[in-house]
Protein backbone atom coordinates (compact mmCIF):
# COMPACT_ATOMS: atom_id res chain seq x y z
CA UNK A 1 0.00 0.00 0.00
CA UNK A 2 2.77 2.32 1.14
CA UNK A 3 4.56 1.78 -2.50
CA UNK A 4 1.65 3.11 -4.14
CA UNK A 5 1.09 5.75 -2.35
CA UNK A 6 4.60 6.83 -2.97
CA UNK A 7 5.48 5.82 -6.41
CA UNK A 8 3.39 8.74 -8.46
CA UNK A 9 5.61 10.99 -6.53
CA UNK A 10 8.73 9.70 -7.10
CA UNK A 11 7.34 9.24 -11.30
CA UNK A 12 7.53 13.23 -10.92
CA UNK A 13 3.31 13.33 -11.10
CA UNK A 14 1.84 15.72 -9.43
CA UNK A 15 0.65 14.43 -5.51
CA UNK A 16 -2.56 13.78 -4.85
CA UNK A 17 -4.17 12.87 -2.02
CA UNK A 18 -4.46 9.58 -1.54
CA UNK A 19 -7.20 7.39 -0.15
CA UNK A 20 -7.74 3.69 0.62
CA UNK A 21 -11.33 2.53 0.85
CA UNK A 22 -12.22 -0.49 2.54
CA UNK A 23 -15.65 -2.38 2.19
CA UNK A 24 -17.03 -5.37 4.05
CA UNK A 25 -20.32 -7.28 4.06
CA UNK A 26 -21.57 -8.12 7.80
CA UNK A 27 -23.54 -10.64 8.10
CA UNK A 28 -25.14 -10.35 11.80
CA UNK A 29 -25.54 -6.59 13.54
CA UNK A 30 -22.63 -4.92 14.44
CA UNK A 31 -21.94 -3.37 17.62
CA UNK A 32 -20.88 0.27 16.40
CA UNK A 33 -19.47 1.72 19.79
CA UNK A 34 -17.36 -1.86 19.92
CA UNK A 35 -15.80 -1.79 16.23
CA UNK A 36 -15.13 2.10 16.49
CA UNK A 37 -13.25 1.11 19.88
CA UNK A 38 -10.93 -1.80 18.24
CA UNK A 39 -9.75 0.29 15.23
CA UNK A 40 -8.64 2.77 17.72
CA UNK A 41 -6.44 0.51 19.58
CA UNK A 42 -5.39 -1.03 16.09
CA UNK A 43 -4.62 3.16 14.99
CA UNK A 44 -2.82 3.44 18.64
CA UNK A 45 -0.62 -0.06 18.32
CA UNK A 46 0.86 0.78 15.18
CA UNK A 47 2.98 3.91 14.79
CA UNK A 48 2.79 3.08 10.50
CA UNK A 49 -0.27 5.17 10.56
CA UNK A 50 1.05 8.35 12.08
CA UNK A 51 3.73 8.65 9.22
CA UNK A 52 3.61 11.03 5.95
CA UNK A 53 6.11 10.78 3.19
CA UNK A 54 6.88 14.12 2.11
CA UNK A 55 9.69 15.67 -0.04
CA UNK A 56 12.27 17.93 1.63
CA UNK A 57 14.70 20.49 1.00
CA UNK A 58 16.65 19.62 -2.31
CA UNK A 59 13.99 17.61 -3.44
CA UNK A 60 14.77 14.98 -0.82
CA UNK A 61 12.26 12.39 0.47
CA UNK A 62 11.59 12.48 4.05
CA UNK A 63 9.58 10.54 6.11
CA UNK A 64 8.04 12.57 8.94
CA UNK A 65 5.38 11.20 12.00
CA UNK A 66 2.72 13.24 13.29
CA UNK A 67 1.75 13.50 17.27
CA UNK A 68 -1.65 12.75 16.87
CA UNK A 69 -3.71 11.28 14.32
CA UNK A 70 -7.57 12.04 13.35
CA UNK A 71 -9.49 9.48 11.93
CA UNK A 72 -13.37 9.90 11.00
CA UNK A 73 -15.88 6.88 11.77
CA UNK A 74 -18.68 6.87 9.98
CA UNK A 75 -21.13 3.77 9.25
CA UNK A 76 -23.55 3.56 6.27
CA UNK A 77 -26.37 1.09 5.99
CA UNK A 78 -26.30 0.14 1.92
CA UNK A 79 -28.64 -2.99 2.72
CA UNK A 80 -31.68 -1.82 1.01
Amino acid sequence: MQTSMLLPSLLGHESQPYVQQFRWTFLEDVNQQLLKKAWQRVLKRHDTFFHTFEFGDSNRLCIKKSASLQVIFKSLDWSH
